[in-house]
Protein backbone atom coordinates (compact mmCIF):
# COMPACT_ATOMS: atom_id res chain seq x y z
CA UNK A 1 0.00 0.00 0.00
CA UNK A 2 1.18 3.52 -0.91
CA UNK A 3 -0.27 6.55 0.28
CA UNK A 4 0.72 10.26 -1.24
CA UNK A 5 -1.41 12.72 -1.56
CA UNK A 6 -3.16 12.24 -4.83
CA UNK A 7 -2.59 8.77 -5.22
CA UNK A 8 -3.53 5.83 -3.16
CA UNK A 9 -3.55 2.00 -4.31
CA UNK A 10 -5.39 0.03 -1.19
CA UNK A 11 -8.30 -1.37 -3.09
CA UNK A 12 -7.00 -4.55 -3.51
CA UNK A 13 -7.43 -5.38 0.43
CA UNK A 14 -10.84 -5.56 -0.11
CA UNK A 15 -10.22 -8.80 -1.64
CA UNK A 16 -7.95 -10.15 1.34
CA UNK A 17 -9.87 -12.08 4.18
CA UNK A 18 -11.01 -10.08 7.36
CA UNK A 19 -9.29 -6.84 5.83
CA UNK A 20 -12.17 -5.05 3.94
CA UNK A 21 -12.86 -2.68 7.01
CA UNK A 22 -9.12 -1.68 6.99
CA UNK A 23 -9.16 -1.06 3.18
CA UNK A 24 -12.74 1.30 3.18
CA UNK A 25 -10.72 3.36 6.35
CA UNK A 26 -7.59 4.12 4.08
CA UNK A 27 -9.61 4.96 1.45
CA UNK A 28 -11.78 7.08 3.24
CA UNK A 29 -8.27 8.90 4.07
CA UNK A 30 -7.33 9.16 0.92
CA UNK A 31 -10.27 10.72 -0.61
CA UNK A 32 -9.83 13.45 2.17
CA UNK A 33 -6.22 13.76 1.51
CA UNK A 34 -7.51 14.30 -1.88
CA UNK A 35 -10.67 16.47 -1.45
CA UNK A 36 -10.01 19.40 -3.31
CA UNK A 37 -10.21 22.98 -1.28
CA UNK A 38 -8.10 25.38 -2.63
CA UNK A 39 -9.07 27.15 -5.89
CA UNK A 40 -6.44 27.03 -8.72
CA UNK A 41 -7.85 28.76 -11.91
CA UNK A 42 -10.89 30.02 -12.62
CA UNK A 43 -12.12 28.87 -16.41
CA UNK A 44 -14.95 30.60 -18.78
CA UNK A 45 -17.95 28.21 -19.45
CA UNK A 46 -20.14 30.66 -21.80
CA UNK A 47 -21.55 33.50 -22.20
CA UNK A 48 -18.80 35.45 -23.93
CA UNK A 49 -19.07 36.94 -27.62
CA UNK A 50 -22.76 37.52 -27.20
CA UNK A 51 -25.05 40.29 -29.17
CA UNK A 52 -28.01 41.76 -26.80
CA UNK A 53 -30.12 44.74 -27.33
CA UNK A 54 -29.17 47.91 -25.43
CA UNK A 55 -31.16 48.32 -22.38
CA UNK A 56 -32.40 44.07 -21.94
CA UNK A 57 -30.42 41.20 -20.07
CA UNK A 58 -28.11 39.06 -22.33
CA UNK A 59 -30.22 36.17 -23.50
CA UNK A 60 -27.63 34.31 -21.61
CA UNK A 61 -25.84 34.28 -18.58
CA UNK A 62 -22.37 34.84 -17.98
CA UNK A 63 -21.00 31.25 -16.86
CA UNK A 64 -17.54 29.98 -15.11
CA UNK A 65 -16.38 27.28 -13.36
CA UNK A 66 -13.87 26.86 -10.21
CA UNK A 67 -11.01 24.49 -10.26
CA UNK A 68 -8.31 22.83 -8.06
CA UNK A 69 -4.59 22.41 -9.12
CA UNK A 70 -5.85 19.47 -11.00
CA UNK A 71 -8.66 20.19 -12.56
CA UNK A 72 -11.14 19.38 -9.97
CA UNK A 73 -14.81 21.36 -9.44
CA UNK A 74 -14.41 23.50 -5.79
CA UNK A 75 -18.12 24.24 -4.38
CA UNK A 76 -18.96 27.18 -2.13
CA UNK A 77 -16.54 29.66 -3.89
CA UNK A 78 -17.22 33.16 -3.90
CA UNK A 79 -16.77 34.90 -7.49
CA UNK A 80 -16.60 38.43 -7.90
CA UNK A 81 -18.02 40.09 -11.32
CA UNK A 82 -16.87 43.16 -11.86
CA UNK A 83 -17.79 45.52 -15.38
CA UNK A 84 -14.71 46.29 -17.06
CA UNK A 85 -16.15 48.37 -20.01
CA UNK A 86 -19.38 50.03 -21.61
CA UNK A 87 -21.68 49.82 -17.82
CA UNK A 88 -24.64 47.97 -17.45
CA UNK A 89 -26.00 46.12 -14.26
CA UNK A 90 -25.37 42.61 -13.07
CA UNK A 91 -27.38 40.33 -11.35
CA UNK A 92 -27.26 37.11 -10.17
CA UNK A 93 -29.52 35.77 -11.78
CA UNK A 94 -32.72 36.53 -14.54
CA UNK A 95 -35.10 36.26 -12.30
CA UNK A 96 -32.90 38.91 -9.48
CA UNK A 97 -32.38 41.29 -12.43
CA UNK A 98 -34.54 43.95 -10.08
CA UNK A 99 -31.63 44.35 -7.65
CA UNK A 100 -29.03 44.32 -10.67
CA UNK A 101 -26.01 46.87 -9.26
CA UNK A 102 -23.75 48.44 -11.26
CA UNK A 103 -20.90 48.04 -8.85
CA UNK A 104 -19.25 44.53 -8.52
CA UNK A 105 -21.01 41.68 -7.62
CA UNK A 106 -20.94 38.16 -5.71
CA UNK A 107 -22.33 34.88 -6.66
CA UNK A 108 -21.16 31.30 -5.46
CA UNK A 109 -20.07 27.97 -7.01
CA UNK A 110 -22.16 25.06 -6.97
CA UNK A 111 -21.72 21.36 -6.09
CA UNK A 112 -19.81 21.48 -10.04
CA UNK A 113 -17.93 24.66 -9.41
CA UNK A 114 -20.31 26.22 -11.75
CA UNK A 115 -20.97 30.05 -10.85
CA UNK A 116 -23.19 32.48 -13.11
CA UNK A 117 -24.06 36.33 -13.64
CA UNK A 118 -26.52 38.42 -16.07
CA UNK A 119 -25.62 41.36 -17.66
CA UNK A 120 -28.14 43.72 -18.51
CA UNK A 121 -26.80 46.00 -21.09
CA UNK A 122 -26.68 49.57 -20.59
CA UNK A 123 -28.04 52.28 -23.44
CA UNK A 124 -24.89 52.76 -25.00
CA UNK A 125 -24.28 50.33 -28.12
CA UNK A 126 -21.13 48.76 -28.74
CA UNK A 127 -18.28 46.36 -26.75
CA UNK A 128 -19.12 45.73 -23.04
CA UNK A 129 -17.03 43.73 -20.94
CA UNK A 130 -17.06 41.52 -17.29
CA UNK A 131 -14.38 40.19 -15.21
CA UNK A 132 -14.70 37.10 -13.50
CA UNK A 133 -12.09 36.49 -10.51
CA UNK A 134 -11.64 34.90 -7.44
CA UNK A 135 -8.45 35.58 -4.93
CA UNK A 136 -5.37 33.19 -5.76
CA UNK A 137 -7.10 31.62 -8.79
CA UNK A 138 -7.14 34.77 -11.18
CA UNK A 139 -9.67 35.84 -13.63
CA UNK A 140 -11.61 35.36 -16.85
CA UNK A 141 -12.93 37.81 -18.85
CA UNK A 142 -15.96 38.33 -21.29
CA UNK A 143 -16.69 40.74 -23.80
CA UNK A 144 -20.48 40.82 -25.59
CA UNK A 145 -21.99 43.38 -27.58
CA UNK A 146 -24.77 45.95 -27.70
CA UNK A 147 -26.89 46.68 -30.95
CA UNK A 148 -30.26 49.17 -31.38
CA UNK A 149 -33.52 48.12 -32.69
CA UNK A 150 -35.08 51.26 -34.08
CA UNK A 151 -38.68 51.62 -35.17
CA UNK A 152 -38.32 54.95 -36.39
CA UNK A 153 -35.47 57.31 -38.01
CA UNK A 154 -35.66 61.04 -39.24
CA UNK A 155 -33.05 63.18 -40.61
CA UNK A 156 -32.27 66.63 -40.32
CA UNK A 157 -30.08 69.12 -41.28
CA UNK A 158 -26.23 67.42 -41.26
CA UNK A 159 -28.07 65.04 -38.03
CA UNK A 160 -30.40 62.34 -37.53
CA UNK A 161 -32.42 60.90 -35.27
CA UNK A 162 -33.78 57.82 -34.56
CA UNK A 163 -36.41 56.23 -32.26
CA UNK A 164 -36.54 52.82 -30.08
CA UNK A 165 -40.05 50.65 -29.37
CA UNK A 166 -39.18 51.28 -25.54
CA UNK A 167 -39.02 54.99 -26.27
CA UNK A 168 -34.87 55.88 -26.22
CA UNK A 169 -34.15 58.31 -28.90
CA UNK A 170 -30.45 58.16 -30.40
CA UNK A 171 -29.19 61.01 -32.66
CA UNK A 172 -25.98 61.50 -34.56
CA UNK A 173 -23.96 63.98 -36.73
CA UNK A 174 -24.02 67.51 -35.82
CA UNK A 175 -27.22 70.16 -34.74
CA UNK A 176 -25.33 73.27 -35.62
CA UNK A 177 -25.28 73.74 -32.17
CA UNK A 178 -22.66 71.46 -30.56
CA UNK A 179 -21.72 68.24 -31.84
CA UNK A 180 -23.58 65.34 -31.09
CA UNK A 181 -20.64 62.80 -32.57
CA UNK A 182 -19.61 60.27 -35.20
CA UNK A 183 -21.79 57.52 -33.51
CA UNK A 184 -25.59 57.23 -32.11
CA UNK A 185 -25.48 58.59 -28.38
CA UNK A 186 -29.09 58.83 -25.99
CA UNK A 187 -31.22 61.85 -25.80
CA UNK A 188 -31.56 62.14 -22.26
CA UNK A 189 -35.01 63.60 -20.78
CA UNK A 190 -38.41 61.61 -21.34
CA UNK A 191 -39.89 58.49 -23.24
CA UNK A 192 -41.09 59.04 -26.72
CA UNK A 193 -43.31 57.74 -28.71
CA UNK A 194 -42.31 59.38 -31.94
CA UNK A 195 -39.28 61.49 -33.23
CA UNK A 196 -38.86 63.85 -36.11
CA UNK A 197 -35.66 65.95 -36.94
CA UNK A 198 -35.14 69.21 -38.47
CA UNK A 199 -32.49 71.43 -38.97
CA UNK A 200 -31.05 72.41 -35.68
CA UNK A 201 -33.71 70.85 -33.39
CA UNK A 202 -35.99 67.74 -33.04
CA UNK A 203 -39.27 67.21 -31.36
CA UNK A 204 -40.58 64.05 -30.46
CA UNK A 205 -44.15 63.09 -28.82
CA UNK A 206 -44.49 61.49 -25.83
CA UNK A 207 -47.18 58.54 -25.11
CA UNK A 208 -49.71 60.75 -23.54
CA UNK A 209 -49.42 63.19 -26.39
CA UNK A 210 -47.01 65.74 -25.15
CA UNK A 211 -44.74 67.22 -27.31
CA UNK A 212 -41.29 67.96 -26.56
CA UNK A 213 -38.40 70.08 -28.37
CA UNK A 214 -34.53 70.00 -28.29
CA UNK A 215 -31.24 71.95 -29.76
CA UNK A 216 -31.15 75.02 -31.04
CA UNK A 217 -33.56 77.78 -30.79
CA UNK A 218 -33.14 80.97 -32.43
CA UNK A 219 -36.81 81.53 -33.98
CA UNK A 220 -38.58 79.71 -31.19
CA UNK A 221 -38.98 76.54 -33.09
CA UNK A 222 -38.75 74.82 -29.70
CA UNK A 223 -42.25 76.20 -28.93
CA UNK A 224 -41.36 76.54 -25.40
CA UNK A 225 -41.87 80.51 -25.14
CA UNK A 226 -38.00 81.10 -25.55
CA UNK A 227 -35.44 81.21 -27.82
CA UNK A 228 -33.06 79.58 -25.82
CA UNK A 229 -31.31 76.63 -26.97
CA UNK A 230 -31.88 72.71 -24.70
CA UNK A 231 -29.73 70.14 -25.00
CA UNK A 232 -32.74 68.07 -23.66
CA UNK A 233 -36.43 67.75 -24.37
CA UNK A 234 -38.27 70.71 -23.21
CA UNK A 235 -41.78 70.29 -23.10
CA UNK A 236 -43.91 72.95 -25.97
CA UNK A 237 -46.16 75.31 -24.61
CA UNK A 238 -49.51 75.52 -24.50
CA UNK A 239 -50.73 72.38 -23.14
CA UNK A 240 -51.99 70.87 -26.24
CA UNK A 241 -51.76 67.12 -26.78
CA UNK A 242 -50.85 66.01 -30.06
CA UNK A 243 -50.76 62.95 -32.36
CA UNK A 244 -47.87 63.53 -34.79
CA UNK A 245 -45.59 66.39 -34.98
CA UNK A 246 -42.67 67.75 -38.39
CA UNK A 247 -40.11 69.96 -38.28
CA UNK A 248 -38.79 72.25 -40.69
CA UNK A 249 -35.77 74.85 -40.66
CA UNK A 250 -37.15 77.12 -37.98
CA UNK A 251 -40.38 75.83 -37.60
CA UNK A 252 -42.19 73.31 -36.52
CA UNK A 253 -45.42 72.07 -37.03
CA UNK A 254 -48.41 69.62 -34.94
CA UNK A 255 -51.69 67.70 -35.31
CA UNK A 256 -53.80 67.82 -32.26
CA UNK A 257 -55.76 65.46 -31.08
CA UNK A 258 -58.88 66.95 -32.34
CA UNK A 259 -56.94 67.53 -36.04
CA UNK A 260 -56.36 70.93 -35.75
CA UNK A 261 -52.72 72.04 -37.18
CA UNK A 262 -50.72 74.02 -34.99
CA UNK A 263 -47.24 75.66 -35.51
CA UNK A 264 -44.50 77.71 -34.37
CA UNK A 265 -41.43 79.28 -34.71
CA UNK A 266 -40.31 81.33 -37.87
CA UNK A 267 -43.07 83.21 -40.28
CA UNK A 268 -41.39 85.16 -42.46
CA UNK A 269 -42.97 82.75 -45.31
CA UNK A 270 -45.82 82.28 -43.98
CA UNK A 271 -45.09 78.80 -43.08
CA UNK A 272 -46.99 79.08 -39.71
CA UNK A 273 -50.41 79.00 -41.98
CA UNK A 274 -52.05 81.71 -39.93
CA UNK A 275 -52.15 84.62 -42.52
CA UNK A 276 -49.48 86.21 -40.62
CA UNK A 277 -46.02 86.35 -41.65
CA UNK A 278 -45.24 87.13 -37.57
CA UNK A 279 -43.08 84.48 -35.99
CA UNK A 280 -44.58 82.88 -32.58
CA UNK A 281 -42.54 81.19 -29.83
CA UNK A 282 -45.86 79.15 -28.69
CA UNK A 283 -48.23 77.27 -30.77
CA UNK A 284 -50.63 79.28 -32.94
CA UNK A 285 -53.53 77.67 -34.94
CA UNK A 286 -53.65 77.09 -38.71
CA UNK A 287 -55.82 78.88 -40.68
CA UNK A 288 -59.06 76.74 -42.39
CA UNK A 289 -60.64 74.49 -40.05
CA UNK A 290 -59.56 71.64 -41.57
CA UNK A 291 -58.90 68.18 -39.64
CA UNK A 292 -55.81 66.88 -40.83
CA UNK A 293 -54.43 63.30 -40.63
CA UNK A 294 -50.70 63.86 -41.59
CA UNK A 295 -48.42 67.08 -41.72
CA UNK A 296 -45.33 67.20 -43.31
CA UNK A 297 -42.70 70.62 -42.71
CA UNK A 298 -39.48 72.03 -44.73
CA UNK A 299 -37.71 75.37 -45.45
CA UNK A 300 -40.52 77.81 -45.62
CA UNK A 301 -43.28 75.55 -46.52
CA UNK A 302 -46.00 72.93 -44.99
CA UNK A 303 -48.39 70.33 -46.38
CA UNK A 304 -50.70 68.59 -44.43
CA UNK A 305 -53.70 65.76 -45.70
CA UNK A 306 -56.50 65.95 -44.39
CA UNK A 307 -58.63 63.05 -43.03
CA UNK A 308 -60.74 63.30 -46.79
CA UNK A 309 -57.64 62.86 -48.72
CA UNK A 310 -56.86 66.30 -50.04
CA UNK A 311 -53.91 67.99 -49.61
CA UNK A 312 -53.31 71.42 -47.95
CA UNK A 313 -50.31 73.62 -48.66
CA UNK A 314 -48.91 76.96 -47.04
CA UNK A 315 -45.78 79.06 -47.15
CA UNK A 316 -42.93 79.50 -48.65
CA UNK A 317 -43.59 81.37 -52.29
CA UNK A 318 -47.75 80.59 -51.82
CA UNK A 319 -50.03 81.85 -49.47
CA UNK A 320 -50.02 81.84 -45.67
CA UNK A 321 -52.61 80.32 -45.08
CA UNK A 322 -53.83 76.84 -46.47
CA UNK A 323 -54.35 76.44 -49.89
CA UNK A 324 -55.50 73.24 -52.11
CA UNK A 325 -53.26 71.40 -54.27
CA UNK A 326 -55.06 71.05 -57.49
CA UNK A 327 -55.80 67.45 -59.05
CA UNK A 328 -58.65 65.52 -57.35
CA UNK A 329 -56.22 63.29 -56.24
CA UNK A 330 -57.12 61.23 -52.91
CA UNK A 331 -53.94 61.21 -50.74
CA UNK A 332 -52.79 59.04 -48.08
CA UNK A 333 -49.38 60.86 -46.89
CA UNK A 334 -47.03 64.10 -48.13
CA UNK A 335 -43.55 64.74 -47.79
CA UNK A 336 -42.47 68.51 -48.30
CA UNK A 337 -38.84 69.28 -49.85
CA UNK A 338 -36.66 72.57 -50.29
CA UNK A 339 -38.01 73.15 -53.66
CA UNK A 340 -40.07 70.06 -54.45
CA UNK A 341 -43.28 67.98 -52.86
CA UNK A 342 -44.34 64.22 -53.26
CA UNK A 343 -47.10 62.47 -52.35
CA UNK A 344 -48.85 58.74 -51.90
CA UNK A 345 -52.28 57.86 -53.37
CA UNK A 346 -54.50 55.60 -52.17
CA UNK A 347 -53.14 52.62 -53.56
CA UNK A 348 -49.70 53.42 -53.38
CA UNK A 349 -48.89 55.62 -56.50
CA UNK A 350 -46.32 58.47 -56.26
CA UNK A 351 -46.66 62.02 -57.71
CA UNK A 352 -44.84 65.01 -56.86
CA UNK A 353 -45.04 68.27 -58.20
CA UNK A 354 -42.43 71.76 -57.90
CA UNK A 355 -39.10 72.31 -58.68
CA UNK A 356 -37.95 69.90 -61.32
CA UNK A 357 -34.70 70.86 -62.52
CA UNK A 358 -32.51 67.89 -60.91
CA UNK A 359 -34.97 65.30 -62.00
CA UNK A 360 -35.88 65.15 -57.97
CA UNK A 361 -40.13 64.81 -59.21
CA UNK A 362 -39.15 61.25 -60.91
CA UNK A 363 -41.28 62.07 -63.84
CA UNK A 364 -38.62 61.46 -66.77
CA UNK A 365 -35.58 63.69 -68.24
CA UNK A 366 -37.51 66.72 -70.17
CA UNK A 367 -40.26 67.52 -67.94
CA UNK A 368 -40.01 71.08 -66.58
CA UNK A 369 -41.04 72.27 -63.30
CA UNK A 370 -45.24 71.71 -62.13
CA UNK A 371 -47.31 73.37 -59.60
CA UNK A 372 -49.70 70.10 -60.41
CA UNK A 373 -49.11 66.30 -58.81
CA UNK A 374 -47.40 64.55 -61.86
CA UNK A 375 -47.13 60.80 -61.69
CA UNK A 376 -43.90 59.49 -60.89
CA UNK A 377 -41.87 56.85 -63.68
CA UNK A 378 -42.77 53.41 -63.72
CA UNK A 379 -45.64 52.94 -62.17
CA UNK A 380 -44.21 51.11 -59.36
CA UNK A 381 -46.82 51.11 -55.68
CA UNK A 382 -44.90 52.73 -52.78
CA UNK A 383 -44.97 52.20 -48.48
CA UNK A 384 -43.55 55.36 -47.91
CA UNK A 385 -41.78 58.36 -49.88
CA UNK A 386 -39.38 61.00 -48.43
CA UNK A 387 -38.38 64.32 -50.66
CA UNK A 388 -35.90 66.92 -49.18
CA UNK A 389 -33.61 69.22 -51.30
CA UNK A 390 -32.62 67.70 -54.91
CA UNK A 391 -33.66 64.07 -54.59
CA UNK A 392 -36.01 61.47 -53.54
CA UNK A 393 -36.37 58.32 -52.35
CA UNK A 394 -39.41 56.07 -51.95
CA UNK A 395 -39.58 52.39 -50.08
CA UNK A 396 -41.96 49.72 -52.86
CA UNK A 397 -44.21 47.84 -52.18
CA UNK A 398 -41.83 44.43 -50.78
CA UNK A 399 -39.30 46.61 -48.81
CA UNK A 400 -36.94 47.49 -51.64
CA UNK A 401 -35.62 51.69 -51.96
CA UNK A 402 -35.47 53.25 -55.16
CA UNK A 403 -34.18 56.99 -55.08
CA UNK A 404 -34.06 59.46 -58.33
CA UNK A 405 -33.01 63.03 -58.49
CA UNK A 406 -29.23 64.53 -58.16
CA UNK A 407 -26.56 62.15 -56.95
CA UNK A 408 -24.05 64.54 -56.14
CA UNK A 409 -22.37 62.77 -52.99
CA UNK A 410 -24.06 59.06 -53.52
CA UNK A 411 -27.31 60.02 -51.82
CA UNK A 412 -29.30 58.09 -54.60
CA UNK A 413 -27.49 54.93 -52.77
CA UNK A 414 -27.07 53.29 -56.05
CA UNK A 415 -22.74 52.93 -55.60
CA UNK A 416 -22.24 56.12 -57.84
CA UNK A 417 -21.91 59.89 -57.72
CA UNK A 418 -22.38 62.37 -59.96
CA UNK A 419 -25.19 61.57 -62.13
CA UNK A 420 -28.63 63.12 -62.55
CA UNK A 421 -31.11 60.22 -62.69
CA UNK A 422 -34.96 61.10 -63.66
CA UNK A 423 -37.02 58.27 -62.91
CA UNK A 424 -36.38 55.62 -60.03
CA UNK A 425 -33.54 53.57 -59.82
CA UNK A 426 -32.75 50.78 -57.31
CA UNK A 427 -30.75 51.61 -54.35
CA UNK A 428 -27.90 48.98 -54.21
CA UNK A 429 -27.86 45.64 -52.44
CA UNK A 430 -30.36 43.34 -51.34
CA UNK A 431 -31.63 45.12 -48.08
CA UNK A 432 -35.48 45.71 -47.59
CA UNK A 433 -36.68 48.14 -45.56
CA UNK A 434 -39.48 49.63 -43.51
CA UNK A 435 -39.31 53.16 -44.40
CA UNK A 436 -36.79 56.09 -45.22
CA UNK A 437 -35.94 59.47 -44.85
CA UNK A 438 -33.92 62.14 -46.70
CA UNK A 439 -31.92 64.93 -45.95
CA UNK A 440 -29.79 67.43 -47.52
CA UNK A 441 -27.41 65.42 -49.45
CA UNK A 442 -28.12 62.03 -47.88
CA UNK A 443 -30.40 59.46 -46.95
CA UNK A 444 -31.27 56.84 -44.24
CA UNK A 445 -33.65 53.98 -44.15
CA UNK A 446 -34.48 50.92 -41.65
CA UNK A 447 -34.30 47.95 -42.48
CA UNK A 448 -37.49 45.54 -41.98
CA UNK A 449 -34.85 43.91 -38.57
CA UNK A 450 -34.56 46.99 -37.12
CA UNK A 451 -31.46 47.70 -38.48
CA UNK A 452 -30.85 51.62 -39.84
CA UNK A 453 -28.51 52.44 -42.67
CA UNK A 454 -27.40 55.65 -44.23
CA UNK A 455 -25.73 56.70 -47.31
CA UNK A 456 -24.82 60.06 -49.15
CA UNK A 457 -23.19 63.17 -47.35
CA UNK A 458 -21.40 62.41 -44.47
CA UNK A 459 -19.31 65.90 -42.84
CA UNK A 460 -20.67 66.04 -39.99
CA UNK A 461 -21.17 62.43 -39.39
CA UNK A 462 -24.71 62.35 -40.15
CA UNK A 463 -24.67 58.49 -41.63
CA UNK A 464 -23.73 57.24 -37.95
CA UNK A 465 -21.05 55.02 -39.00
CA UNK A 466 -18.71 56.50 -36.90
CA UNK A 467 -16.08 58.06 -39.54
CA UNK A 468 -16.97 61.73 -41.62
CA UNK A 469 -16.33 59.84 -44.98
CA UNK A 470 -19.12 59.91 -48.17
CA UNK A 471 -20.85 56.86 -48.71
CA UNK A 472 -22.51 55.76 -52.17
CA UNK A 473 -24.61 52.81 -50.99
CA UNK A 474 -26.01 52.26 -47.85
CA UNK A 475 -23.90 51.90 -44.48
CA UNK A 476 -24.93 50.40 -41.61
CA UNK A 477 -25.12 53.10 -38.69
CA UNK A 478 -22.46 51.83 -36.08
CA UNK A 479 -24.25 49.91 -33.14
CA UNK A 480 -27.47 49.34 -34.90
Amino acid sequence: MRLNGARCEATWLASLPGLATVATALLCACSEATKPNVPAAVLLVSGSAQTGEVGRPLAEPLVVKVVDSIGRPIPGISVTWTSTQGGGHLAASAADTSSASATPIHTTTDDVGIASSLLILGQAGGAYGVMASVPGAGSVSFTVSAIIIANTISVGWGYTCALTARGDAYCWGSTNNGTVGVEPALVSGVKLASVTAGQMGACGLASDGTAYCWGYNPQGQLGNGTTAPSATPTPVSGGLRFTSLATGDFNTCGISTGGAAYCWGENDGGQLGDSTTDSSLVPVAVKGGHSFSSLSVAYRNACGVTTGGEVWCWGGSGPSIPALVPGGLSFRSVTVGIVATCGLVVGGAAYCWGYNGFGQLGVGPGTASSSSPLPVAGALTYGTVATFWYHTCAVATGGHAYCWGRDERGELGNGTTGDTLYTPTPVSGTLTFASIATGTDNTCALATSGTAYCWGWNNQGQLGDGTTSDRSAPTRVRFF
